[in-house]
């Protein structure tokens, strides 16, 4: 049995596995900007979707439309609500000057039953003509909390340039996708679907309020059989003059506007998308027979790890060929990725545990291998191989 140690060398991103080198590179992916719009009621924020149809009063031109103007942002004029729309990174700095400052927002705690009915008794008690068993008897079967906060709109300043915008990693060395509403760019509008009515005509009544009575067909009599038991028409006990209310309107003949939520206005605001991507390339430096892609997926143990903006070649270990190859990727890596704005980058050395043991059966003589601190066998020629048939 003999005893193999692999080196690994990784450079950002995922740790690697076994004796072998990467490099990985962590990106600030492509950004992408767009429209977005979100329902605003008296400076409350709520998000919700835009789109969809005009109300019943608006013309045929208005019908078609998707979604509201835009509001022209400077830097941001080819934004639109159709497709986002790709940004280049600028250059990269000399040098970096650290990370930016941490952001915290402190959220708002809405108030228990307790505190409502409380606020409500001092509201009555200072009203003489009022009585206090409401309050004081009353079961409160819902509350909605909804804080006012302001709109950070261009009168706050010019919008940032897109890549100015802080949007951080959650995680270094994974891939993943945030989303952030770019400053100065969010307007109050009305709602573009209801004209700020909060409402639009009810599509199943279509407007009216009631709907034909499926019971005598809106005829408003049914054919009955009397006491002879002959027929004879009377009056549908189901409706009123063959009508119904609607169901779905309660006969109002309107219904809660669905892009708005019957708020009436909508915020507007340009929202730009980061993709975060790592990238990561590597090498095995492993003498046994043992197929190189096994060595990448097992535990080793961390012999040499680097993680700074750009890492370094490794150039003193005893084996060459980790130190030629280390070069040999982080050089890959300078000169590609250069629509991506490169944040960080880890530099890995693993050795991995390969044991390669032989040994005779019978009268076969074969070998196979252990590998990895989780000790996985790789044994392609294992004499007793059978298929189990289940009848």
């Amino acid at each position: 049995m003999s005893d193999h140690h692999h080196a690994s060398i990784s450079v950002s991103g995922v740790l690697p596995g076994q004796p072998h080198i990467e490099v990985h590179t962590d990106h600030h992916g492509a950004v992408h900007v767009e429209h977005h719009g979100a329902v605003h009621k008296e400076h409350k924020e709520k998000k919700h979707g835009g789109g969809g149809h005009d109300s019943d009063s608006s013309s045929d031109e208005e019908k078609k439309k998707k979604h509201p103007d835009l509001i022209p942002i400077q830097g941001y004029e080819s934004a639109n609500f159709e497709k986002a729309v790709v940004l280049a990174p600028p250059p990269p700095p000399v040098a970096t000057t650290g990370d930016a400052a941490p952001q915290k927002f402190d959220s708002m705690a809405g108030i228990t039953e307790d505190q409502a009915k409380k606020a409500l008794l001092k509201y009555v008690s200072d009203h003489c003509c009022f009585k206090t068993e409401c309050a004081e008897k009353m079961d409160i079967k819902k509350m909605t909390t909804a804080g006012a906060l302001p709109v950070d709109g261009p009168n706050a300043g010019p919008a940032p340039a897109p890549w100015t915008v802080t949007c951080n990693p959650d995680s270094e060395f994974k891939d993943h996708v945030k989303k952030v509403e770019v400053p100065h760019t969010a307007v109050v509008k009305n709602c573009f679907h209801c004209k700020g009515k909060g409402h639009v005509k009810c599509k199943n009544c279509k407007g009216d309020g009631d709907k034909s009575c499926d019971s005598c067909n809106g005829t408003g009599s049914v054919n009955v059989m009397n006491a002879e038991g002959q027929p004879e028409d009377s009056v549908c006990p189901h409706c009123t003059g063959g009508k119904v209310k609607c169901s779905t309107c309660g006969g109002d003949g309107k219904v809660k506007c669905p892009v708005c939520d019957g708020h009436k206005n909508l915020k507007q605001f340009i929202q730009m998308t980061c993709a975060f991507k790592n990238e990561k390339d590597d090498f095995v430096h492993e003498k046994s027979d043992l197929p190189d892609h096994l060595i990448k997926d097992v535990k080793g143990e961390l012999v040499f790890e680097q993680v700074v903006p750009q890492v370094n070649p490794i150039t003193g270990y005893s084996v060459d060929d980790i130190n030629k190859n280390s070069a040999r990727l982080i050089e890959k890596h300078r000169g590609s990725y250069n629509d991506k704005r490169k944040l960080k980058q880890r530099h890995q050395l693993r050795a991995v545990p390969v044991s390669e043991i032989e040994y005779h059966w019978k009268d076969v003589k074969d070998r196979y291998w252990v590998y990895g601190k989780e000790h996985k066998v790789h044994a392609p020629t294992y004499p007793q191989q059978s298929c189990c048939t289940v009848l």
